[in-house]
């Protein structure tokens, strides 16, 4: 009896291990083009609690597209770039939970670019594997079954990548086996994607853009994306930026902005405005190179500094902006 349990004591320990090694390794065998998130991510948890003021949120279209460093520099503004490639709209309200839980800003800046689509009945891609560096679990859990649905199979390639996805292994870089040590880089940027390419585009005439309505699961996390900044005092912009192809949500987002008590700005209309050069401003078809993300920057914290109080970070000696931006090296 006791050489039996002793025997299922063992295996049961050694299950465990192998479950244990399995699920450490999964940082190895991720999508490579998600480690650039991990480091991203940890900057931020990394900040003083409750120190940011505005926090940016949304697709790529924010994350190359508004550049705190602008904020502070022209208007003393607090700001942080919690967006990343590929977010819809519920892998947004993902960030937003997740990153309330360690700064309480007093506005949040929401790009609107995939309003219109909710993530579902995926296969692990990179999108959500970015969610592994979140660290609210409630709302993760929420995200990956709303993803997955009952395909198991994902689930297994979310939490054991390297079972499954077994073309990471000739993909791997040393980056894939190193420990997270942030550099000066990541800190001056404060979650910007600098990009000085330069693509010449010319705009479709927004004017004949066609408009549709929002979709019932759009609205329901727009409405849970709102829910949870009233309840904690947070003032809500939702913007697009321009880009090479249709947006096709405008009116949409105007009248929920309207409806529910938030701003929304369409830097499309905006174009003339803010001083946009298609021979300049544009890393390639559906982005902003650091250019234009500085025109749409000023233009942001211009409107930010007219429309609420905001604390001007540059009269406070030693402030966390700017120990950070002004590092060694380049974004």
């Amino acid at each position: 009896m006791k050489k039996t349990l002793k025997r299922i004591l063992s295996c049961m320990i050694t299950l465990g291990l192998i479950i244990f090694f399995l699920y450490e390794m999964s940082s190895v065998f991720q999508p490579n083009d998600i480690i650039d998130c991990q480091y991203r991510t940890a900057f931020f948890y990394s900040l003083p609690k409750d120190s940011v003021e505005v926090m940016i949120y949304g697709s790529s279209h924010a994350f190359r597209g508004v550049k705190p460093k602008v904020f502070y520099d022209n208007y003393g503004i607090g700001a942080f770039n919690f967006a990343w490639n590929w977010q819809k709209i519920n892998t947004t309200r993902l960030f937003i939970e997740d990153s309330l839980e360690y700064q309480k800003p007093k506005v949040a800046l929401i790009e609107a670019f995939n309003v219109g689509i909710v993530r579902q009945n995926s296969d692990p891609g990179a999108e959500i594997f970015t969610s592994k560096y979140l660290r609210n679990e409630k709302a993760k859990r929420e995200y990956i079954k709303n993803s997955f649905g009952t395909n198991y199979k994902s689930y297994v390639a979310y939490y054991f990548p390297v079972l499954i996805l077994h073309e990471n292994w000739s993909s791997l870089k040393k980056e894939n086996f190193g420990f997270i040590e942030i550099g000066e880089g990541y800190k001056k940027a404060m979650g910007f994607s600098h990009d000085e390419n330069v693509y010449t585009i010319s705009l479709y005439d927004s004017s004949q853009f066609e408009q549709l309505e929002l979709s019932d699961l759009a609205i329901s996390e727009l409405d849970k994306i709102v829910a949870l900044c009233k309840k904690n005092n947070i003032e809500i912009v939702f913007f697009t930026n321009p880009y090479r192809g249709e947006y096709n949500y405008r009116d949409a987002m105007t009248k929920y902005a309207q409806e529910n008590g938030c701003y929304y700005l369409d830097f499309f209309e905006l174009y003339d405005e803010v001083g946009f050069d298609g021979k300049k401003d544009f890393s390639d078809p559906g982005h902003l190179n650091v250019y234009g993300a500085e025109k749409v920057s000023d233009y942001l914290g211009a409107y930010l500094k007219e429309n609420f109080e905001l604390t001007d970070f540059r009269e406070i000696e030693n402030n966390i902006w700017e120990q950070n931006i002004y590092g060694d090296s380049e974004n």
